[in-house]
């Protein structure tokens, strides 16, 4: 089902955003609170998720 190492590491950190980030730039650990603070707040006012990710 899940093949990427990446993925399953974002679905233990349960966030959409790490997902996508760490896909695009290649992260290894989760950014800060500060940071998954600010996706967080995209989020819930972007209309969709690709408007998240695009503006981090």
């Amino acid at each position: 089902m899940v093949s990427s190492p990446q993925l399953v590491l974002c679905r233990d950190k349960g966030t959409a955003e790490w997902a996508a980030e760490s896909i695009r730039t290649g992260l290894k650990k989760p950014p800060s609170l500060a940071v998954l603070d600010v996706w967080f707040e995209r989020a819930i006012t972007a209309p969709t998720a690709d408007a998240v990710v695009d503006e981090s």
